[in-house]
């Protein structure tokens, strides 16, 4: 079910039904490649349910995970806008449903309807906000902080233990986003399960004190 939410809650009712009329559904399993990095944009896609992760490979080889976008977001369209190739790949970490719109459509879109526009321009400032602190904290227990904050923020649902991430986060996949190596990845979520902060399990991830991780995030080093 597409809810009127992000793009869909501020464009026009034109707007509106020319993307739904112009995008064509798309699903992709768990570990699904959705684009790769380097191929050439032609499309842009919006996901409608699910989480896409967004990997980043340096001249080594080594993986860093730019982002992780949660439902009634658009995937793929910066490159679009720059008119160049895909600057990383995106990959769905569970089942996912997504909107695809050829680039063209969608940038005639965008031109007709300024709402719908201000409010891309708006999601995109409060993004390059949280770029900029998170490139500032050199220190990687902070930097894990404000990742679990923020896949608190965007996938939680409360639970009776607390606020459980509805993603498979697994520690590579902590490790991948903060771009530190695993092992203090894994000691820091070990000495946050101690404080009784948070619960790791396989692949899951459930916060039962939000406002301490955020003050730690906050914190100057």
């Amino acid at each position: 079910m597409i809810e009127q939410n992000g793009f869909l809650k501020y464009a026009s009712q034109e707007s509106r039904d020319s993307f739904l009329s112009m995008s064509r559904k798309r699903c992709y399993q768990e570990g699904e490649v959705l684009f790769h990095e380097n191929e050439t944009s032609e499309l842009v896609f919006y996901l409608v349910s699910g989480a896409v992760s967004f990997t980043f490979h340096d001249k080594e080889g080594k993986s860093f995970i730019l982002g992780i976008a949660a439902d009634n977001t658009f995937i793929g369209e910066l490159e679009v806008f720059n008119n160049g190739p895909r600057i990383s790949q995106a990959i769905a970490l569970q089942d996912s449903e997504v909107l695809a719109i050829k680039k063209m459509h969608f940038l005639e879109i965008f031109r007709k309807d300024a709402s719908a526009l201000f409010h891309f321009v708006n999601y995109y400032a409060k993004e390059l906000d949280y770029l900029m602190r998170f490139s500032l904290v050199m220190n990687v227990e902070k930097r894990l902080a404000l990742a679990l904050v923020k896949l608190a923020n965007l996938f939680g649902r409360e639970s009776g233990q607390g606020i459980c991430i509805q993603l498979p986060l697994t520690q590579e996949t902590l490790a991948a986003m903060v771009g530190k190596p695993r092992q203090r990845v894994n000691r820091q979520l070990k000495a946050w399960e101690l404080n009784d902060w948070i619960t790791v399990k396989y692949r899951e991830v459930t916060i039962h004190k939000l406002e301490e991780l955020e003050l730690f995030a906050r914190v100057s080093d």
